[in-house]
């Protein structure tokens, strides 16, 4: 079974442990960065990062960004959502087609 992790700055991280995500509370951007390396290391499949930590992590996540393994997937905190990780999804999705197929 594949591995998927949560790493996030806030109480939204209860939710995904409920299900069974192993979650990862980090505040610091250059913390959350060493543990996404850590966490590909170690060949979790998908990692979700909350929003606010993906948007300063840019470097870091873009990384993984042409690659299948491991999905780096932007989630919107207990504070709600800016846009940004479905602007992110749109980006993902036009490079991976050819087309905006998520508008």
């Amino acid at each position: 079974m594949s591995k998927i992790a949560v790493i996030g700055s806030d109480d939204s991280l209860d939710v995904y442990r409920a299900v069974g995500f192993d979650t990862f509370l980090r505040t610091s951007p250059i913390d959350a960065s060493h543990l996404l390396r850590e966490l590909v290391e170690k060949e979790y499949a998908v990692i979700y990062i909350t929003e606010d930590l993906y948007k300063a992590m840019d470097t870091a996540v873009s990384r993984y960004s042409y690659s299948c393994v491991p999905a780096v997937i932007s989630l919107p905190g207990i504070s709600g959502t800016d846009g940004s990780g479905m602007s992110a999804l749109e980006r993902a999705v036009k490079l991976a087609v050819g087309s905006d197929a998520v508008k």
